[in-house]
């Protein structure tokens, strides 16, 4: 039974020496698997149920898709200890990450298109844009599709003010560099196995 002392305006609970002594026994009774077959079982306790994947996923996106790409990786990777199943769980982030900047990338563009097609310079679609022959040599592209035309000005457009597209190079670049070092140390995981 719970003893409760005030300390000052707290409440405090203790507990008695023979609780402490019944925990100490209970507590030493679990010593977790035993079996080295057991050992890697309970090593992927945290990634059975899928509760963790909640933080990697932002809103849109498919969390049955994550943790679907997450068990593959998993199963391909195999981790068989704590540090293994960190390195697994990195490399995993980062992986959907870079797919998620590629995503960001075209919305960038995407909304820069809109912004521009809602303004008042408006693009006259009945015209392709050309350039005289005379500028050209023979077979060389002459036309502008409306498409590329969008793309070129959504590019310019965010250059010129929020510039977020450089930044996602940036982020983009460091997520490449963090990914294949990443790979390359789960390689020499995977290869240390069998060495």
């Amino acid at each position: 039974m719970l003893s409760r002392v005030a300390i000052g305006q707290v409440l405090v609970k203790v507990r008695s020496a023979k609780q402490i002594e019944a925990s100490k026994r209970n507590g030493s009774l679990g010593l977790g698997p035993v079996t080295e077959r057991g050992k890697q079982r309970s090593c992927l306790n945290a990634y059975c149920h899928g509760g963790y994947s909640n933080k990697y996923i932002a809103l849109g996106e498919d969390l049955a898709e994550f943790e679907q790409y997450h068990r593959a990786m998993v199963d391909h990777w195999q981790p068989r200890n704590i540090l293994e199943n960190d390195l697994v769980d990195q490399f995993i982030f980062c992986a959907w990450k870079f797919r998620r900047l590629a995503s960001m990338e075209s919305a960038v563009l995407s909304t820069e298109m809109l912004d521009y097609y809602r303004s008042d310079l408006l693009l006259d679609f009945r015209r392709t844009r050309k350039l005289s022959r005379s500028y050209l040599k023979k077979g060389e592209k002459l036309e502008l599709k409306k498409s590329e035309e969008l793309l070129a000005i959504a590019f310019k457009r965010d250059v010129n003010s929020h510039q977020s597209l450089m930044v996602l190079e940036e982020i983009q670049t460091r997520t490449t560099s963090k990914y294949f070092k990443l790979l390359e140390k789960l390689l020499e995981m995977k290869q240390g196995r069998y060495a």
